[in-house]
Parts: C-alpha cells; structure tokens; sequence
C-alpha cells in the first residue's frame, strides 16, 4: 500500500500495456481492492490524537513475465493529528500502477493532497517500493513452549515503504515502517480472539518539513486481534532528531485491514 501519494502518463502505460494484449476481446484477471487504517493515542506531548489509512480499489490487468501482475487502482488516502499537525495533515484521493512480486510492490502515483493546515492543495507524483510480510517463526524453529507456558505461534510482521516525490512540494523523499516479532499466548473466550505480546521498532523519516514527523526507535507493546481489528498498547523509546532528544511514552490504538476481490464475488 503506498498510503502517500500516477499521472496521465502512467494512465497512458496501462493502456498501452493493455493494447499490447491483442484487439480481441479481453477481461482482466482480478479487481483487486483493500481498505487499512488506525485510529491512535499518543502520550509524548507531540503528536495526540491521530489517525490513517486508505481505501484502495484496483484492477489486475494481466501479469508479466515470472507471474508479475500489472495493477492500475484509484484511492483515498488520509493522515491526521491533533497536535503539531500544520505539515502532517493531509488528505485526498489519488491513482496509480503498480507491480507486485513476492513481498514487494513497486509503483507510481498521482495525488491531490489537501493540507488543511497549509490551505493547500498539493499535486504529488511520487515513485515508491513498499513490502509486507507475516511469517511465523514457530513453524520452523518448532518452538512450542517458552519457559514451560505453551504458545500458539511466533509472528513476525513487517511492513514499510520508502517514496521519492518528483513534485518535492511539502514532503520530500522518505521511508515509513515497523518491524514486530510477537508472541501470540493464547486465545481469548470470545470468536477468534487472540493475546499477543510483541517487540517493536518503528521508523519514520522524510526529507522535508521533518521536525515534528522524524522519529525512531524500539517499542513493547500487547494486543488482542479479532478478525480484522487489532488493539494494543505500546510504550515506544522513539527519538525525534530534530528535537533533540528522546519522547518515551505509551500509545494506544487500534488498527484494520481488510482485501477482497470483486472479481470472484461477481462469480459467486
């Protein structure tokens, strides 16, 4: 998911890709679509009440050579909080082509992004890379049991992007992500409700309008996953580097991811 920010130009190479299919009648392989998001509470005294997230809808055109599809998709994108939100807050809809391969998503994308706190609207086109990815660890160190308590798995999840913005308006280039490595205890008495403690590191970086947005650094955190849903708690050691020192506090927030193809509902 590139939650930041395709042009005419890169409408224009899907259409041609498309037209390299032939004359004949054609249907693309899928209509891929998603929605992510959180909602958050941060004590730190710099960044509050906040949330993000996207609703995504694509379609698979086709795939190239090594089973690489080729996606176009049209979104909405948010980003907000409640302090120091002047360069942060911002939101809009945008479109854009990517390709996926194994993990990782590279792409292009077009978006007009409203900053309320600049009453501004920004056109971005922005080149990115994003991954994602869940594995758990239990499956193949076959560790079952941690100090004699029995678990049911160790999950680790990655996800990241890092962007170059080829408008340099408000943002820049940048990198975004967290990598998690969980211990999932048990399960709860209520549908599929899991308890899991995790270790943490989170990054943040972009080269414009950085004072309050930069920040790094590691996190303890629990959460309870229900379905779609997640909640947790979590107390980060996060450095702001142009602030010029450490923010240790907790964050509360839960969080959502949701995919679907309309593809096979239409079959269904």
């Amino acid at each position: 998911m590139a939650t930041k920010k395709i042009t005419t130009p890169c409408l224009a190479l899907a259409l041609i890709l498309v037209a390299i299919q032939g004359t004949k009648a054609y249907e693309p392989s899928d209509y891929p679509g998603s929605s992510w998001g959180e909602g958050t509470r941060d004590l730190n005294g710099i960044e509050g009440y906040g949330t993000m997230g996207f609703v995504r809808q694509g379609v698979d055109w086709f795939d190239l050579p090594g089973n690489i599809p080729v996606d176009t998709y049209g979104e909405y994108s948010w980003m907000g909080r409640s302090l120091n939100r002047r360069y942060y807050n911002d939101y809009g809809p945008g479109v854009g082509i990517m390709l996926s391969k194994s993990i990782f998503d590279f792409g292009a994308d077009f978006s007009w992004d409203r900053y309320p706190g600049l009453y501004q609207t920004v056109n971005y086109y922005t080149l990115f890379m994003q991954w994602y990815d869940l594995k758990d660890w239990s499956n193949t160190t076959h560790i079952h049991k941690i100090a004699g308590i029995p678990i049911l798995g160790m999950p680790l999840w990655t996800w990241g992007t890092t962007f170059y913005d080829l408008t340099h308006a408000v943002e820049g280039n940048g990198t975004q992500g967290y990598i998690n490595q969980g211990i999932d205890w048990f399960k709860l008495p209520w549908g599929d409700a899991v308890f899991d403690t995790y270790a943490a590191y989170n990054w943040r970086l972009r080269t414009l309008n950085s004072t309050y947005f930069n920040a790094y650094g590691p996190g303890l955190g629990s959460q309870i996953s229900i379905g779609i849903f997640k909640f947790a708690v979590e107390y980060d050691w996060m450095k702001y580097p142009q602030l010029g020192g450490n923010f240790n506090s907790f964050q509360f927030f839960f969080t959502w991811y949701s995919n679907w193809d309309l593809k096979s509902k239409k079959k269904s």
